[in-house]
């Protein structure tokens, strides 16, 4: 059944027919309850909402319940918007609490510069909407949505704006997927994958398969606020999947890596794969992982770009906050980097701060770093020589003469110059990787670039482009 709801319609309509819709959301999320419904929203129609949209209906296994804002009417997609800012328990524009099997898709979800939220799947309880409880959802589906100005500029610390978070409170979680969507102006992080933590009075719990496909996320931490990301996994996220996203910095972000993978004592995201994302910085880190704790991810096939990062790195792996460390006191890598092409104006590429050895695996993976300076525009840092196995890795710096490509601290190797390179890492190409327009991000090596079949067999099978890598592979995301 499709039920219709448009701002010209009457709520004592049957809501059954384009010409008797039913006009407001909370009447259709009532009453739209069967396994199956669809709840259309009118084209063009902007549902200004000084309250949270509790969707507290869900459908069954193969039946969900759809909410569509591009099914009928005319005009561009049906939009959701904050008119005024929001407090407890009316915290979001929209919250898909309490109830699984549903599909929201091709809605305009404006935060309208208030301090909402803008989409909440779980959540606090009666934080996110009224009366809402987190009770195991699953099988949640939100794709093709514009998620807009989600709060602003802001000084007070307390301040603390997510555009998009999946967060559990209460209990597991499984199988919730945020697709094909757009994430524009967030006053911390765009999308956020956040575990409750048992300080806050939430049940520590589990976030299972987390997918995070195609979509374009930009403007995020504007409020200069560092907890900011464009895409987080925080805590007990287990096999979650960011790829295929676009992630930029934007013109007014201030802060913030474009991904962020962190965990705590309490839980810690394991067995993350961050693959195949174009990402584009100004000044703030492409992908970062931050506390320790034994986090586990596997990353390849990434785009990442930095104009300059002065104190930072296009990926980063902090320095530990706890003496477990990455590795928990395992000696395995838990930290795998695999056919990444990374490009930088100036600063570093890739920096290790773990102080425990054998915690990140670094292996095809390709670096231009176009800096000036001799010492600190290097490609490679690690903070202790042994946290890292690298092997079959492309370190390029046009600079002339004998500029160092890396750096490791303990033991005092120090700085690895050009001349001496092939010492440090035997399979290192130092050449121009000759990549088809630099500037114009097409970073696919030419026919006769030094770095095609150079790379060592690592698991990955298709590159970025979806094509076979041949064997041996080449060094890079092509």
């Amino acid at each position: 059944v499709t039920y219709y709801v448009s701002t010209g319609g009457d709520d004592d309509n049957d809501g059954l027919t384009e010409q008797t819709p039913w006009q407001t959301l909370e009447y259709a999320e009532a009453n739209a309850a069967a396994a199956g419904a669809r709840v259309a929203l009118k084209r063009g129609d902007v549902f200004a909402m000084a309250t949270a949209l509790g969707i507290h209906h869900g459908g069954t296994a193969g039946e969900p319940i759809v909410w569509d804002g591009d099914f009928w009417g005319t005009g561009g997609k049906a939009t959701i918007r904050s008119s005024q800012d929001r407090e407890a328990p009316e915290k979001a524009v929209v919250n898909i609490i309490g109830a699984s099997h549903i599909v929201f898709q091709n809605i305009v979800v404006d935060g309208n510069g208030t301090n909402a939220f803008g989409i909440v799947i779980g959540g606090t309880d009666s934080y996110y909407s009224q009366d809402g409880y987190q009770d195991s959802e699953t099988d949640i589906i939100v794709q093709n949505n514009s998620i807009l100005n989600c709060g602003d500029v802001n000084s007070d610390p307390d301040y603390y704006v997510i555009a998009v978070l999946i967060q559990t409170w209460n209990s597991d979680m499984w199988d919730v997927t945020f697709r094909d969507n757009v994430v524009d102006t967030a006053a911390n992080h765009g999308v956020a994958a956040y575990v409750g933590r048992a300080e806050h009075l939430a049940t520590p719990s589990t976030l299972h398969n987390m997918q995070m496909y195609r979509n374009t996320v930009t403007n995020f931490g504007i409020s200069g606020q560092s907890r900011s990301s464009g895409m987080l996994f925080a805590q007990s996220v287990v096999d979650g999947v960011i790829e295929c996203n676009t992630i930029t910095q934007g013109t007014d972000s201030l802060e913030g890596a474009a991904i962020v993978v962190a965990g705590i004592e309490e839980g810690t995201p394991q067995n993350a794969v961050i693959r195949y994302n174009d990402i584009r910085m100004r000044d703030k880190p492409g992908f970062e992982i931050q506390n320790g704790y034994a986090p586990s991810a596997t990353v390849y096939g990434n785009l990442i770009y930095l104009e300059d990062t002065p104190g930072n790195a296009a990926v980063w792996i902090q320095e530990p906050t706890v003496s477990s460390d990455y590795t928990d006191g395992e000696a395995t890598a838990h930290l795998v980097f695999l056919h990444n092409t990374i490009v930088l104006d100036q600063g570093t590429a890739f920096m290790d701060d773990s102080s425990t050895s054998g915690v990140t695996v670094f292996r095809n993976n390709l670096v231009v770093n176009r800096g000036s300076a001799t010492y600190d525009d290097v490609c490679y840092v690690a903070s202790l020589a042994a946290s890292a196995t690298h092997d079959h890795n492309a370190c390029y710096r046009p600079q002339p003469g004998e500029v160092a490509l890396a750096k490791e601290l303990d033991p005092g190797n120090g700085y690895v110059y050009r001349s001496e390179v092939s010492d440090w890492e035997a399979t290192m190409v130092i050449d121009d990787p000759l990549l088809a327009d630099l500037d114009g991000f097409d970073w696919v090596p030419l026919k006769d670039s030094p770095v095609r079949q150079r790379g060592v067999a690592a698991g990955i099978l298709l590159d970025r482009n979806g094509a076979p890598f041949a064997t041996p592979p080449s060094i890079g995301a092509y």
